[in-house]
């Protein structure tokens, strides 16, 4: 069995990234991927990165470019929606 699956990972470079519409070109025409993983390293600076909330904020401003991205490209699937967060560090997945 297999899954449609599109993966990214971005070294954010301990910087805020909130533009990601250059994401656009990366994703596939033809398709809509059943899974998108969008892996984060760096997201804040060390000692930030003790701090759950600060990890979580920047996780969750991503999320929301990220979706509005998806939604541009897709506009025809009202089903694309976040499954879970999670961060280890200023290291992040969505």
């Amino acid at each position: 069995m297999s899954i449609p699956l599109f993966l990214f990972t971005f070294n954010c470079a301990k910087l805020p990234q909130t533009d990601f519409s250059k994401l656009q070109d990366a994703l596939p025409s033809d398709h809509i991927p059943e899974l998108f993983v969008f892996g984060f390293q760096e997201l804040v600076p060390i000692l930030d990165s003790t701090i759950p909330k600060e990890v979580n904020q920047r996780l969750f401003e991503i999320n929301d470019s990220i979706h509005d991205v998806l939604s541009s490209k897709y506009p025809d699937s009202s089903s694309i929606h976040t499954i879970n967060i999670h961060h280890l560090g200023a290291i992040g997945l969505i």
